[in-house]
């Protein structure tokens, strides 16, 4: 999704798109996009400037680091940025979603604080079985 400068009108430009994940490249090897994400622009622009308000929601996929079940995570995210306008002929809105989501990604997934993980002994996942080995 691209908006150029001289498009948005004194009132405003608002767009809404889906896009999808490989678009963006937000996917990394733990994470992944089961739908596109969608995006809501709000663009208003002034003589020197472009502020945008920027709406992001989807959901991501991922395995918990602990018990390696599949976790999904609900993306929600709105943001404001403001743009120079000199300099600046189109603005790369998936780009500047992109920013914003692989800063929220969580540095370990986790299905909960509290998993407790696989035995390593048995292979049972212990947040859905009682294990009875000398480490579970």
């Amino acid at each position: 999704m691209k908006i150029s400068v001289t498009d948005i009108p004194q009132s405003g430009l608002s767009l809404a798109e889906d896009i999808p994940a490989q678009a963006m490249d937000v996917e990394r090897p733990d994470i992944h996009y089961a739908a596109p994400v969608h995006v809501a622009v709000h663009a208003a622009r002034d003589l020197n400037t472009v502020c945008l308000r920027i709406a992001v929601r989807g959901s991501f996929q991922g395995e918990c680091a602990r018990c390696l079940e599949e976790v999904t995570f609900p993306v929600g995210k709105e943001f404001e940025t403001v743009l120079p306008v000199k300099g600046t002929r189109v603005i790369d809105i998936a780009e500047l979603v992109r920013d914003e989501l692989v800063l929220d990604y969580p540095a370990r997934i986790l299905c909960r604080q509290d998993c407790r993980g696989i035995c390593p002994e048995c292979g049972r996942n212990r947040n859905t079985a009682v294990c009875r080995c000398q480490s579970g």
